[in-house]
């Protein structure tokens, strides 16, 4: 009887959350919903507290992924050279499990042909879309959605994953049971960037973090980050409102529902430093952003 009530929950609250996230609902009607069905809410934890641990209030298995497979995410925009070389870099891992998605995004006829090269490879799956969304984060939840594997990985089209990345981040989080792990990463510095302090090859390794310390200042690498696919299904994707640094939005929003966080104090990718690129979005302190961030939790609160 506890087990088939718990189970009705979980559905409800799946449901409930969803209309939540993407239905044409008022805000006060989303406020509502997410206090009464937020799955980690106390209130749900103390009905389903008999029923087992914390694995059991996750989403069905299916949305778990194939066990052991890794989903690899590169948004596309306008890269040519730096495109084939991350691609490459994925393509060379030396954990070799492992499914790359390439998401374009109204990427020009130079962009698109270095793209169709790799459509044949059978680890290699393209998502088009003709027109520019102006941000990474669609190409980012396109492949969340269309993940087959039960760690999603992300990079840039112009970084470089270093070739043990996927297997030092696979045996941290099945080691440790972690929900996050991220790593080190090393600096390629093309055209020096105002208000970034780095050198060429200069190494930079990850430590531990406390909530409030992870809100003033983001240390996360987007590009050495490799989750659990389920920590989507309950939290939700990355929010297209955020308009920049919305990979650390969605850091406090999984520590904000107590996901594990772990290290690997290894270098696990090379990211470029240029003018054109957003990579280092988590060194720099932004008003705006914080300003933005703030609200946008206010108005739709953090599970949408």
């Amino acid at each position: 009887m506890t087990r088939s009530l718990a189970q009705s929950l979980r559905t409800l609250t799946r449901d409930c959350i969803d209309q939540y996230r993407h239905g044409g609902l008022g805000a006060v009607v989303k406020r509502a919903l997410y206090f009464l069905f937020d799955p980690r809410r106390p209130l749900i934890r103390k009905e389903l507290s008999s029923w087992g641990n914390r694995e059991q209030l996750r989403p069905d298995p299916g949305i778990h992924g194939t066990p052991g497979l890794v989903t690899v995410i590169i948004p596309v925009y306008d890269r040519v050279s730096e495109l084939r070389e991350s691609v490459d870099s994925v393509l060379s891992q030396t954990y070799r499990y492992f499914e790359l998605l390439l998401i374009t995004d109204g990427s020009p006829p130079e962009t698109l042909h270095v793209v169709e090269q790799y459509a044949g490879h059978p680890q290699v799956r393209i998502f088009h879309f003709s027109d520019n969304s102006g941000t990474a984060v669609r190409g980012r939840n396109v492949g969340i959605c269309e993940a087959r594997g039960e760690f999603v990985a992300f990079q840039d089209s112009d970084d470089i994953a270093e070739p043990g990345r996927l297997a030092e981040s696979v045996s941290a989080l099945q080691e440790t049971q972690a929900d996050i792990v991220y790593g080190g990463w090393r600096a390629r510095v093309e055209v020096p960037r105002q208000g970034v302090e780095a050198y060429d090859a200069e190494v930079f390794l990850p430590r531990p973090f406390s909530i409030k310390d992870l809100f003033r200042n983001n240390r996360i690498c987007h590009g050495s980050v490799m989750m659990r696919k389920v920590v989507f299904g309950d939290i939700g994707m990355y929010k297209p409102h955020m308009r920049f640094r919305e990979d650390h939005e969605l850091w406090l929003r999984a520590a904000y529902y107590g996901y594990r966080f772990h290290t690997v104090s290894k270098v696990l990718t090379i990211l470029r430093i240029h003018n054109s690129n957003n990579t280092l979005n988590f060194i720099l302190d932004d008003t705006d952003w914080y300003r933005l961030m703030l609200s946008e939790y206010k108005v739709r609160g953090p599970l949408l």
